[in-house]
């Protein structure tokens, strides 16, 4: 939501205190004397203050450590004994204080630094910036040791160090990419709320709750919301796009990252792109192995029986795929409708098979229930399937379990049956097949998958 770089050539500024005028209660003292100040200019921001903990980092690493979280209860304690009001970290206003703070370890001294900066219409005010020097033995050492959350809060935090990133976003968080693949085992579900705990509590970024606006959305309004005019001619580097969820999200902006397994740590990196597909700001955190829980950890290394790889794109083609309910993994409960939502960049052939977790095949679209002979679909639009196209409706019912859904896109028409049977059926066998149809062709192919998981 503000700057986060700038205020930091200040940091010359700061009132340095010697150990020896320390009173009892440093930090609170420090708290109060900054809170003080900005009660004198209430004027230029009113009463409201946001404090997020993303913005509480160690100077030399910008690592959130947990020492954060004391610092800011100690801040928002003498905040609201003045009269401020704290307010959300994700509420959207252009006119408040945002409350910073920055400590720096040198021997066995701790400098904390408070910086206020009030903003009114978006407009930045002169910064207010008081510091002391403590012994670094005022906290405990576990408050400088870095847990998981203390990565995520990391991760925010050197996202919004971007001098340009001056307004808060609404945000899209997509799935985040797995040792190369995005749903399907309980590493992806982990990182995915690791990731989304952070994002909740910064100034910055506005997350999306995906499956409450997309419930709340009509099927017609989808149709508005995905189309995309595109060229005509097929372009060999396009230009980057928004995703197909930051469409039907009407979304201002989408975060995705990928976590990558190295041989003792995870490297987490993220792109936060604008709705035109534009990177914005990017950060990346590396998290030692012995910081994730054990069952985690391990499924890192195994492989997953049913995971969603990444979408594969040639000679410019491009295809995404939805439910209603999300991309990625969505979760079905029994007697419930299900309903995917398909958009390729340039008019081009889809084809959209069930397979499930024992092997098996079924071709969804077109199929021997399609109301029209095989054609293409128009490039920028979306197909909403079964509505466009079948004559039935997809509800949940027994066997339960995982399904994978995947969608092909192709310049030319593919020799697939509308009812697979033999070979056919088996997924595996399939998905070679039509792959190996598909490239050998020379012209644009591509292809993408979600999860489905049905339960009773």
């Amino acid at each position: 939501m503000f700057q986060r770089s700038s205020y930091l050539l200040m940091l010359g500024l700061f009132l340095q205190v010697s150990f020896s005028n320390v009173l009892a209660g440093p930090t609170e003292a420090l708290a109060e004397k900054v809170v003080s100040a900005m009660h004198k200019k209430m004027n230029r921001a009113g009463n409201s203050v946001l404090v997020s903990e993303t913005d509480f980092y160690d100077g030399d690493s910008h690592l959130s450590l947990p020492i954060a979280l004391t610092l800011k209860d100690k801040v928002i304690k003498e905040l609201k004994k003045q009269g401020f009001n704290v307010i959300n970290p994700s509420s959207s206003v252009s006119t408040a204080w945002v409350v910073h703070c920055r400590w720096k370890r040198k021997g066995s001294d701790l400098t904390i630094a408070f910086i206020a900066n009030p903003w009114k219409n978006w407009k930045r005010g002169r910064l207010i910036t008081h510091a002391k020097v403590m012994p670094k033995s005022t906290y405990t050492s576990n408050l400088f040791i870095p847990d998981m959350d203390a990565f995520s809060r990391t991760l925010i935090h050197r996202l919004g160090l971007n001098d340009a990133l001056t307004q808060p976003r609404n945000v899209y968080l997509r799935p985040l990419q797995v040792n190369g693949s995005v749903a399907g085992k309980a590493s992806h579900r982990y990182f995915n709320h690791w990731l989304k705990n952070a994002v909740d509590k910064s100034n910055l970024l506005l997350p999306l709750n995906t499956q409450k606006v997309l419930a709340s959305t009509s099927i017609s309004t989808f149709r508005t919301r995905g189309f995309r005019p595109v060229a005509k001619k097929t372009v060999e580097k396009p230009k980057p796009a928004p995703g197909l969820m930051v469409s039907l999200l009407d979304s201002q902006s989408e975060l995705k990252g990928q976590v990558e397994l190295e041989s003792q740590s995870v490297t987490v990196s993220v792109d936060l792109l604008d709705d035109g597909g534009k990177k914005l700001s990017t950060a990346n955190v590396d998290v030692p192995l012995n910081s994730l829980p054990s069952l985690i950890a391990k499924d890192l290394r195994a492989a997953g029986e049913m995971e969603v790889s990444q979408k594969v794109g040639v000679h410019g083609l491009d295809v995404d795929i939805s439910t209603t309910r999300g991309e990625g993994e969505t979760e079905y409960k029994a007697n419930e409708k299900i309903q995917f939502l398909l958009r390729v960049n340039r008019t081009a052939y889809l084809y959209l098979f069930d397979l499930d977790s024992n092997g098996n095949a079924v071709v969804l679209y077109p199929n021997a229930a399609s109301t029209a002979a095989l054609k293409p679909v128009e490039g920028g639009k979306i197909l909403i399937l079964p509505d466009d196209g079948l004559d039935y409706e997809i509800i949940v019912s027994e066997p339960y379990g995982k399904d994978i859904i995947w969608v092909v896109a192709s310049d030319v028409p593919l020799a697939i049956p509308k009812e697979l049977t033999g070979d056919w059926s088996n997924s595996k066998w399939l998905k070679n097949k039509v792959k190996s149809l598909g490239t050998a062709t020379g012209k644009g192919y591509a292809e993408a998958q979600v999860l489905v998981v049905t339960s009773p």
